[in-house]
């Protein structure tokens, strides 16, 4: 349950941070060619 909770106020927190900080938006667009993914079990 901490984790799902962990995860879910990392999630406002980045979207808060990509609306507010222009900077942060600039690193995200450079950053585009990164894909972040979890693996899924068949």
């Amino acid at each position: 349950m901490k984790l799902k909770l962990t995860l879910w106020l990392l999630g406002v927190l980045l979207k808060r941070a990509l609306r507010r900080k222009p900077r942060f938006r600039e690193q995200l667009e450079r950053m585009r060619g990164l894909d972040w993914g979890l693996p899924r079990k068949i």
